[in-house]
């Protein structure tokens, strides 16, 4: 777990320096590659810049993932699992890589996950979680009254907050063409092993899960028997180690993946499977 750990922090740092000299116009090498039918980068070697409209007029650092909320969401594990401790040059470049990242997804994860941290791991949680409360209100007082508004902390990330229609204006992780099939997929029999491989196609035009996240996603590719077997794990492991420094990371590894639907990939599966034991153990030390 250290060595995933230590490994991801200097990726990220060496990422960072990249990417200032990248935002300070410095020219590096690079070149062009359609990833998928959903993304395509342009590839500096240190880091990848995801080629969509929002991101080229307002540059969101993805490091060596392959957009920024990944990113960030790896970081915030990351920083969760090590205390969110800022003596450690570590944890300050994940953090760093989360604010950079400029993802609502991970800015969200990391203020849930340290008020969870703070609520059972400190017995002035209560009172250091609403410090944190009145700060984080001061910041969204300062970016919705500068500039009348008019600034990227306002417009793309706290005006993403508000709801619309009893929906958050954020909550994109979705197309109109798979919410089609959605509910389709409902009605019919296959909701109890899910559709499988054939939810993907290589045509961006005809893949139904292409451009889209979150558990409608984890749930129609895998159904009932799919997601209640990892939901069966999760659980029975967690109640296996459970303790006041496993149960918040749990709940924020499951938040992280109702938003992302990635629970069974490597990089986070794996993160999972390492980080609550030793989570658990008397030797563990943050």
């Amino acid at each position: 777990l250290k060595l995933v750990i230590l490994s991801t922090q200097i990726i990220v740092a060496i990422s960072l320096f990249g990417w200032i000299l990248y935002l300070l116009q410095f020219p590096l090498p690079h070149y062009f590659s359609q990833t998928d039918s959903f993304y395509s980068h342009e590839v500096y070697y240190l880091f990848l810049v995801n080629q969509t409209s929002d991101i080229i007029s307002i540059p969101r650092f993805a490091g060596m993932f392959l957009e920024p909320g990944h990113l960030g969401t790896m970081c915030c594990f990351l920083l969760h699992i090590g205390g969110y401790k800022l003596s450690k040059i570590g944890n300050i470049v994940l953090l760093l890589g989360i604010i950079f990242s400029l993802s609502l997804a991970a800015y969200g994860l990391l203020f849930g996950g340290f008020c969870l941290h703070l609520l059972f791991t400190n017995k002035k949680g209560g009172l250091y979680i609403c410090t944190f409360l009145l700060f984080v209100v001061g910041i969204w007082g300062i970016s919705n009254n500068y500039n009348q508004g008019y600034n990227y902390l306002n417009q793309k990330i706290f005006l993403r907050l508000a709801f619309e229609d009893g929906e958050m204006a954020g909550s994109n992780r979705t197309t109109n063409f798979f919410e089609l099939h959605f509910e389709r997929y409902l009605k019919s029999s296959e909701t109890l092993m899910g559709v499988g491989r054939e939810a993907y196609d290589t045509k961006a035009d005809t893949n139904i899960v292409n451009g889209c996240a979150g558990y409608k996603r984890f749930f129609y590719i895998r159904g009932w028997v799919g997601t209640l077997l990892l939901c069966s794990f999760l659980i029975t492991y967690i109640l296996k180690y459970k303790s006041n420094y496993t149960f918040p990371f749990f709940i924020v590894f499951v938040v992280a993946n109702l938003i992302r639907d990635y629970p069974l990939k490597e990089f986070w599966f794996f993160l999972f499977i390492l980080a609550i034991p030793v989570m658990n153990s008397k030797k563990y030390m943050i």
